[in-house]
């Protein structure tokens, strides 16, 4: 057995407070922030609060001959519930550099407060990028060798409830001229800020999150998107001082923008 599972198992057991067919699988996925950091998203496909056992991930990226990653960040009740950290050394295959995540809780969900509703993304971590490019979390036959325990995993209540890391997305590039793009001004900003949106193409539906450094959503919105640019004006009035993401989802990809709110300005 996997020795990274096998915490779970060996921890928990094999029975369950919780039916098995009523635990949900959990996917992952990851974005590039403007902050150069590696933000992990987690992805029930139905509601959770009760014990993330643990988990496995691994990140990739292409070697530049030092050292890849820094230091991990949570929110306080995801580095209780869903904790991750370097499990041994970044080891170099080839053309890339590999870094192993674990963790593992004894701590339920609603022991902190914390729940998850089906089909949402949860940002449960970012890692700050020290050098290299090309960074992705996967499954390969590097992380699939057993000396090297790196495949992506999922244990809940001690079930294995291992999902998919799923890549719909393409992160884009904002703010280049003549390529899809968003920019925010003025940022910071306090009250309301404009976004301007540039596209080759309409989208159609494309949603609008915005989410504070906990991964909490705290505007989400959808609208059409036509050809060319268009601005329109992002309601901040109600929101704490701090750093926030600005997400753009539509079918040609995914975008990201950092927006910093300044409550007291």
């Amino acid at each position: 057995m996997n020795r990274l599972r096998a915490f779970s198992f060996l921890l928990f057991g094999a029975g369950s407070s919780m039916v098995f067919g009523q635990l949900p699988t959990v996917d992952i996925t990851w974005a590039m922030l403007p902050t150069d950091q590696i933000e992990v998203r987690m992805r029930p496909d139905g509601n959770f609060s009760s014990l993330f056992s643990s988990s496995v991930f691994t990140v990739r990226w292409l070697d530049s001959g030092e050292q890849g990653l820094g230091a991990v960040q949570q929110d306080p009740p995801y580095g209780l519930c869903v904790p991750s950290v370097k499990s041994g050394p970044e080891v170099v295959s080839g053309i890339y550099r590999y870094q192993v995540f674990f963790g593992g809780s004894i701590i339920s969900f609603a022991d902190a407060e914390l729940a998850w509703e089906g089909e949402q993304e949860y940002v449960v971590a970012r890692i700050n990028i020290l050098s290299g490019s090309a960074f992705e979390i996967v499954n390969d036959s590097w992380t699939g060798e057993l000396v090297n325990n790196g495949d992506f995993y999922v244990s809940l209540e001690g079930q294995d409830r291992t999902g998919e890391i799923y890549t719909f997305f393409t992160d884009v590039a904002v703010g280049e001229a003549g390529a899809n793009g968003f920019t925010i001004a003025p940022n910071p900003a306090a009250g309301h800020t404009q976004v301007s949106v540039s596209l080759q193409e309409a989208q159609r539906n494309a949603e609008f999150v915005l989410r504070d450094m906990a991964g909490r959503i705290m505007r989400s919105f959808r609208r059409d998107l036509p050809a060319g640019e268009q601005s329109f004006t992002l309601d901040l009035v109600g929101l704490a001082s701090g750093p926030y993401t600005l997400e753009v989802i539509a079918p040609m990809g995914r975008m990201t923008q950092r927006l910093v709110v300044n409550a007291t300005k």
